[in-house]
């Protein structure tokens, strides 16, 4: 017959064999950043190891779970304001303030990159705009300042707008430009509830900003769209192209 001991033995050996997989859960999860990266994360994979950081010697997967149910994907937590993040639970001032700033953090560290470099290709140009707009719930006008070598010297904000409009003051953009000293220039904004398509009031407000500019010897050479279905140029767009290489005929 089995002793008491033994018994209690094998009930004990049973709660750590239950308890087994989320031995060294953590240690796992940075073994497969670290040799894949994110790559082979499922969302709520990348919220649990992002917490890891935030709250000490706690499953931070239950929690990242319900952030995911809560907010939809990776962007909507990230992009969640700190008050709607601490009202899930498990997430207290400090690990909401991680996940708030993190988006403000890529966007420091694009625009800290792309300052090392020349704005040469699409996806440079892309990049750096993206990094400007992301998380943005309202309108916003940025007016891009390079030197001769392509390389940014300031991107200023001319106008902030509502949700859905935010005007193109060619008065403000030309201050701007002539204040970075810049002859070559790239207009962006964003359409944070639409489609990333100029409207006919943004092609007639290029048109307009780009004569304004060339009185004063200063070349928009493209016009960013940015929305968060996509991103446009609307110098490489077929449509809007000529607009940009014919506007010294006009």
């Amino acid at each position: 017959m089995e002793t008491h001991d033994k018994k209690l033995d094998k009930q004990n050996s049973g709660v750590e064999k239950k308890a087994e997989p989320h031995k060294n859960h953590r240690q796992r999860l940075k073994n497969r950043f670290l040799k894949d990266g994110f790559e082979s994360f499922e969302p709520h994979n990348v919220l649990e190891f992002l917490l890891f950081f935030a709250i000490g010697r706690k499953d931070t997967n239950e929690i990242a779970h319900a952030l995911i149910k809560r907010f939809g994907s990776v962007a909507g937590v990230l992009n969640a304001s700190m008050e709607d993040l601490q009202s899930v639970e498990g997430i207290g001032e400090h690990s909401a303030l991680f996940l708030h700033m993190l988006p403000q953090l890529f966007s420091y560290y694009v625009e800290d990159k792309i300052h090392e470099e020349s704005i040469t290709d699409q996806k440079t140009l892309f990049n750096y705009v993206s990094s400007k707009f992301w998380g943005l719930d309202h309108e916003r006008v940025i007016l891009i300042s390079l030197n001769a070598r392509l390389k940014v010297i300031a991107a200023d904000v001319i106008t902030v707008g509502s949700t859905t409009k935010a005007s193109l003051e060619a008065t403000q953009i030309l201050e701007a430009a002539i204040k970075r000293r810049s002859k070559l220039v790239i207009l962006a904004h964003n359409h944070p509830q639409g489609y990333a398509t100029p409207s006919m009031e943004d092609v007639a407000a290029t048109k307009s900003i780009m004569k304004v500019l060339r009185v004063s010897g200063i070349s928009l050479i493209d016009h960013i769209i940015y929305a968060p279905n996509g991103i446009m140029s609307m110098a490489n767009n077929k449509r809007y192209g000529d607009m940009f290489r014919n506007i010294s005929d006009e």
